[in-house]
């Protein structure tokens, strides 16, 4: 049990360093290059792709070390179209359900943060097309694919090979969860609590279905939504 979690761990601190370097990497960036604007709003919204990118190597390296890429291709089984898309709605709306009761409930008693911040440098990049593709592609696509990767491939596995199923879909949301938590805003925990959830329901859907399809589907809706508000 301790190597299992000593991999998992490793993988988790790995990726959750990772970008918490390529942020600061991308500040200092702009600080030095002194860009602003809709410039500053494509710099940062390829810098959030490339950070995703960089997030897939790193799940890659103790599969390539390991020999291990027939287990890559076994993570995109087909479990069939319509099972996929019964799961992923059914997901979806137990997802909103919970996240909603328990966001209410965090607002209630804890109270959940208001981050009123203008997202883009230049307001007009609200409309600008080629931006809005790359915020699509930054916030839903690549989490998706790459988070799912991680956590409901390599970690959840990992935790599999020793634990049972139900204490890994536990402990690989919890970590999934922690992933969220940001140094930027030290004492807003509800990320953690609202993305947990989601990785739970994940977590089953990946061992449900033997695959990622599900989950990454879910996840780019969820996020996806996010783009559109």
């Amino acid at each position: 049990g301790l190597g299992v979690w000593s991999k998992s761990l490793l993988m988790w601190f790995s990726v959750y360093a990772w970008f918490h370097l390529a942020a600061f990497g991308t500040l200092g960036m702009i600080l030095v290059s002194g860009v602003g604007g809709r410039t500053l709003d494509i710099l940062f919204e390829i810098s959030t792709i490339i950070t995703y990118l960089v997030t897939g190597l790193i799940f890659l390296v103790p599969i390539v070390i390991d020999d291990k890429m027939d287990y890559v291709k076994s993570l995109f089984r087909n479990p069939g179209i319509i099972s996929i898309f019964m799961l992923v709605a059914v997901i979806t709306i137990v997802d909103l359900i919970v996240s909603g009761i328990v966001g209410t409930a965090w607002d209630i008693v804890i109270g959940i943060p208001d981050q009123e911040l203008f997202y883009f440098a230049d307001p007009s990049s609200a409309n600008d097309p080629l931006i809005i593709l790359l915020l699509f592609v930054g916030i839903a696509i690549c989490p998706a694919i790459f988070e799912e990767l991680v956590f409901r491939g390599y970690i959840l596995d990992t935790f599999r090979s020793w634990y049972s199923d139900t204490y890994s879909i536990i402990a690989s949301g919890i970590l999934f969860g922690l992933m969220h938590y940001s140094i930027f805003t030290p004492f807003n925990f509800y990320p953690i609590v609202a993305t947990s959830i989601g990785g739970f329901l994940y977590a089953w859907a990946r061992i449900r279905t033997g695959s990622l399809w599900v989950p990454i589907l879910c996840h780019a809706l969820w996020n996806g939504s996010i783009v559109i508000y």
